[in-house]
């Protein structure tokens, strides 16, 4: 039971979003030990024949990966298609989460008002902008009141109320 959390700590990163590739997929690693059985061979022999061989295994792997990821791909997709038609927003996001993994919220630093400090902490960014704003949006006029009771009206036009015609 020691050994747990260095077990945890020690081992890979887990993905966060899914991904077509499974290294434990037994169709892929008949590929890809088919590709490294025709590697190990090439540097012994050296004949051009073994170099076709690699070259073929290579395009052979290639070609079957790429067809692999198409079709998870493809089934993913209608998946996520069934779930939008059928009005499943909770399943239809989740799904989405899964391909794409989980958004990261990333606040930038920033300066606070005297511009002489690094703001860092979400908190203290959040509060910046609420200055920020605050100041923006709170000036003082720099109009006096009576300006807008001596701008002139523009007339309105007659016949607006009717609906159009054809006619000139």
């Amino acid at each position: 039971m020691l050994l747990l959390p260095h077990i945890i700590q020690l081992s890979p990163p887990l993905r966060r979003n899914a991904d077509w590739f499974d290294e434990n997929n037994e169709p892929i690693q008949a590929l890809l030990h088919e590709r490294t059985v025709a590697r190990n061979e090439m540097p012994r022999t050296g004949l051009r024949s073994k170099s076709t061989k690699l070259k073929e295994c290579k395009s052979n792997v290639q070609r079957s990966l790429r067809q692999m990821r198409d079709e998870w791909w493809n089934k993913k997709a209608e998946a996520v298609q069934e779930l939008a038609e059928s009005g499943n927003s909770q399943a239809f996001f989740t799904a989405m989460k899964e391909v794409y993994g989980p958004r990261h919220s990333i606040a930038s630093p920033l300066l606070n008002s005297s511009g002489t400090t690094l703001l860092t902490d979400k908190d203290d960014i959040k509060i910046r902008w609420q200055e920020h704003l605050q100041d923006l949006l709170n000036r003082p006029s720099s109009t006096t009141p009576n300006v807008l009771d001596n701008l002139v009206k523009p007339s309105s036009k007659t016949g607006m109320e009717k609906p159009p015609t054809m006619q000139n």
